[in-house]
């Protein structure tokens, strides 16, 4: 049974053990147990020497660089053990203590794996899955096997990689011990912790048959081939959608399911992407965002479904809008609870969903029977993919069910992935054929409606030619009646014109001549401008020669004049009315009285007489009048409602107010008037005038002149001759009132003084 050979590899054996420095608790014994080549998956122990079911590996880590460390020596030392080769490395800050799992990690570190097998597993390919971010050297008894980016001399990182299940093969000999040494480089780690908050340093290694190399790379295969085409299927539901909101806006809920579609889709992009990308900055910044994608579908979901439930925003929705603000916060700024955000989230949106399909189908919401299909396929498949992983890893381990299962298990997957999006998907294309028969059956019902609408419109034609023959009919004799009418109205518009212009003579033959007051006054004009054919303003002057023209004064006077400008209630003929009622009592009350204010007390009494004013529904109509008494170097003023306008020599100007009330109306019977009296030999011009000029409406905005401007007027033409005075005050008056009517009788008296 023995023969010589074998004796002395025995002995060689026993040897070697002798010589060992490296306790036998550190040497691994890794064993492929009961699997053929190409069958299922392998059993690794790692337990030190013992069959258990433990697969933690005693790793020795060095925190330095040695490349005396490659060898397979079993005399090393200064290192510390550890069962996994990715750790976290320590924060040197007091508020982080060291924990078992960390590492003293200062950018370069070598990792060490002392190994065996059985005799029957030897003389075989056997391979390394690594991942690891950074830059790393692999040997295998002291051989280079492979190389990630480049480490130098001194061990810094001159490149750096993102690297992801990457196989290193290797032959296993008869040697009884065998070493994996890493010499693994990330000299950038601390600023991808102060930047992202990533603390994982070293190399993950995972001990793989080589046989099942084909198997799990088919696998991968498979499923990164899976992942895109689930995006570009979203991606293309994405844009149909979203054009579907472009033509359509009022759909919004096209809107919402088209960006729940785009993050879904970039989170199974997301997948299949970041296994091209070896730089571990890049990697760290998509790996970081990619938290957002599958939150953000299931936060625009929700909102979907408020959108299909008319459901208004709640309490709850507000909740979920916080938390996802939150989480992008979270993102933006590293912070370390993000995990317990997504899980809210998603577990918000799963029992927020599962209670729209309940509450949807109680109320028969028709997109609520297609969203609960998708829940329960959902939730089915989920259910499926636990249990078929459950027995794949007890009852199918090693057998042939199990490749079945795991095509299984991704089919379940693929099934849950795609349950609510094609559920939604076919609700949406439910309701938009709804649309459609609902649109073509409208258009039915329009195109029968315009058919009708057609008759009809033939029937109103057939009534309307009808009609308009009678119309035509009845227009003409209207026609004709109407022209009898104008006749007649033109008639009598003539006969009530010829009567104003007939007043108009009578009103004039009243007012005195202008000649007159020439010769009396040479230094002064009058401007009167009626509205129309007759005027409720007038003029009035009277020259006395003494108490003979005046036989019911008593006394001796000096000769003098009178000269008033009144502005009786209204305008047109009853404005004439009243202005000959007033001048006939003015014309009286001169002959008893010689003073303004006398005079102005006498009228007010006989115009109420005259008009019956102390009866309660007697009119309450009356006159506004500036009165003067001009006599030697004496002028005497009185008014009612109508100031005196005063130019001194000097160039002071001064407004002489009237006593506030009107000649009769609601004036009291024996209402006294102020009188003033003043110098003439002071005075340059006085103005009298009624209230016709001054309230105008003209200009370029058609607003009323004012007394103010009407001072200012006067202010500018007081120093020009009397002529042109009047001619001035009537060039200004026609160009400030352009086109506007003149809604008042204008008067403006002025007398100028040597």
């Amino acid at each position: 049974m023995f023969n010589k050979k074998n004796i002395a590899f025995l002995l060689f054996l026993f040897s070697c053990c002798l010589s060992y420095s490296i306790n036998d608790s550190l040497i691994n014994l890794i064993d492929f147990k009961g699997k053929k080549n190409g069958t299922g998956e392998f059993h690794i122990d790692l337990s030190g020497g013992k069959v258990t079911n433990n697969v933690e590996a005693n790793w020795l880590y060095f925190g330095y660089d040695n490349n005396a460390l490659k060898n397979n020596t079993l005399k090393d030392s200064a290192f510390r053990v550890i069962t996994q080769t990715c750790m976290y490395f320590i924060d040197d800050s007091p508020a982080s203590p060291s924990e078992p799992d960390e590492i003293d990690f200062k950018g370069i570190g070598w990792y060490k794996l002392y190994f065996k097998m059985p005799l029957k597993q030897i003389n075989k390919v056997y391979s390394l899955t690594v991942s690891l971010m950074g830059a790393s050297e692999i040997y295998f008894d002291g051989h280079l096997l492979k190389s990630f980016g480049k480490i130098g001399a001194d061990g810094k990182t001159l490149e750096s990689k993102k690297i992801m299940e990457e196989d290193v093969s290797y032959y296993m000999d008869d040697t009884l011990v065998h070493t994996i040494a890493i010499r693994y480089s990330f000299s950038d780690y601390e600023v991808l912790y102060n930047k992202f908050n990533h603390t994982e340093v070293g190399p993950y290694v995972v001990f793989n048959h080589s046989n099942n190399e084909d198997s799990d790379s088919k696998y991968m295969d498979v499923f990164y081939s899976g992942t895109s085409m689930l995006a570009a299927f979203f991606i293309a539901l994405f844009l149909i959608h979203l054009l579907i909101f472009l033509f359509y806006k009022e759909k919004t809920f096209h809107l919402y399911y088209s960006l729940f579609l785009l993050f879904l889709a970039l989170s199974f992009f997301e997948i299949y992407y970041v296994r091209f990308i070896d730089d571990p900055r890049t990697y760290l910044w998509v790996a970081q965002f990619d938290e957002l994608f599958f939150p953000a579908c299931c936060f625009f979901l929700v909102t979907l479904l408020n959108r299909l439930m008319n459901v208004k925003r709640s309490k709850h929705y507000i909740f979920l809008i916080i938390v996802f603000v939150v989480l992008i916060l979270n993102t933006i700024f590293f912070w370390t609870f993000g995990d317990s955000l997504i899980i809210t989230i998603v577990m918000y949106t799963y029992f927020n969903t599962l209670a729209h399909s309940i509450v949807g189908i109680r109320r028969k919401i028709p997109s609520a029977k297609f969203l609960g299909w998708g829940i329960l396929s959902f939730t089915i498949s989920i259910l499926v993919a636990i249990l078929l992983t459950i027995l794949m890893s007890t009852v199918f381990s090693g057998s042939s069910l199990e490749g079945l299962s795991l095509y299984l298990m991704i089919i379940g997957l693929v099934v849950a992935v795609l349950s609510i999006p094609i559920s939604m998907t076919a609700y949406l294309a439910f309701d938009f054929a709804n649309t459609n028969k609902s649109l073509v059956h409208q258009l039915n019902e329009i195109d029968g409606l315009n058919k009708k609408s057609i008759e009809q419109e033939k029937e109103k034609q057939e009534i309307l030619e009808n009609q308009n023959k009678v119309l035509e009919t009845q227009v003409n004799e209207r026609t004709k009646e109407i022209g009898e009418q104008n006749k007649i109205l033109e008639h009598q518009k003539k006969e009530i014109t010829d009567s104003i212009n007939y007043a108009k003579r009578i009103q004039q033959a009243l007012l005195p001549e202008l000649e007159s007051i020439k010769k009396a006054l040479p230094n002064s004009f009058v401007y009167y401008l009626p509205k129309d054919i007759v005027s409720g303003d007038f003029y009035f002057f009277n020259e006395f020669a003494g108490t003979a023209d005046h036989p019911g004064r008593k006394g001796k006077e000096e000769p003098g004049i009178f000269i008033a400008a009144a502005d009786c209630t209204g305008h047109g003929v009853p404005g004439a009315l009243m202005s000959m009622i007033v001048h006939e009592k003015l014309e009286a009350a001169i002959k008893i009285h010689n003073q303004p204010g006398e005079i102005l007390h006498s009228i007010n009494k006989q115009v109420k007489d005259a008009l019956k004013q102390h009866q309660t529904d007697a009119s309450r109509d009356g006159c506004d009048i500036a009165l003067c008494k001009i006599q030697g170097n004496t002028l005497s003023y009185a008014g009612a409602y109508r100031p005196l306008y005063l130019f001194y020599k000097n160039g002071d100007f001064v407004e002489i107010k009237a006593t506030k009330t009107a000649i009769a109306g609601l004036t009291p019977y024996d209402q006294q008037f102020v009188q003033h009296q003043f110098n003439v030999s002071e005075l340059k011009a006085v103005y009298m005038f009624s209230d016709g000029y001054a309230d105008q409406f003209g200009g370029q905005k058609s607003k009323k002149l004012t007394t103010k401007k009407f001072k200012e007027l006067l202010k500018t033409v007081v120093d020009s001759p009397v002529k042109d005075q009047n001619v001035q005050l009537e060039t200004f008056f026609t160009g400030w009132r352009g086109n506007v009517e003149q809604i008042d009788d204008v008067l403006v008296i002025g007398i100028t003084f040597p």
